[in-house]
C-alpha cells in the first residue's frame, strides 16, 4: 500500500501544473483527477488507473490515512511452516458453512492494516 501511495504521490507531483510545489500543497491536492489518471495510464503498465468514487472530493492527505502503514516499527519474527501442496479446490462457504460472516462482504478500506 505504501509503495503504491508513494508512486501516486510522485505522479501527482508531476501532474500538477506548477514547477515548485510544497509538500503541504501537494497533500492538499485532489487524490484523483483526470490528469493523474491519464499520466498513470500513459506508462502502459500491467494495470489501468481509473476513477473510483470512493475518492471523490478527497485530498492526498485524506487518502494517505487509508494506507495504514506504520514505518519504523519492529517486524514480527519469521515463522517456519511445513510446506504442503494446496488443495485442488477450496470454498470457505463449504468448509465453514456454520459461520455466517463467511457470506458477508465488508468494506475494510479504513481498517488500517
Amino acid at each position: 500500500k505504501a509503495i503504491l501511495f508513494i508512486s501516486v504521490f510522485v505522479v501527482a507531483a508531476i501532474a500538477l501544473p506548477t514547477d515548485k510545489i510544497s509538500r503541504e500543497a501537494l497533500l492538499d491536492s485532489p487524490a484523483v483527477n483526470e490528469d493523474l489518471i491519464n499520466l498513470v495510464n500513459s506508462a502502459k503498465t500491467t494495470w489501468v488507473a481509473g476513477h473510483n468514487r470512493r475518492f471523490d472530493g478527497m485530498t492526498l492527505r485524506e487518502a494517505r490515512s487509508l494506507l495504514g502503514a506504520k514505518l519504523g516499527g519492529k517486524l514480527p519474527p519469521v515463522k517456519t511452516v511445513k510446506q504442503m501442496d494446496p488443495p485442488a479446490s477450496f470454498d470457505s462457504r463449504v468448509t465453514w458453512d456454520y459461520c455466517p460472516s463467511v457470506y458477508l462482504v465488508r468494506d475494510q478500506s479504513a481498517c488500517g492494516s
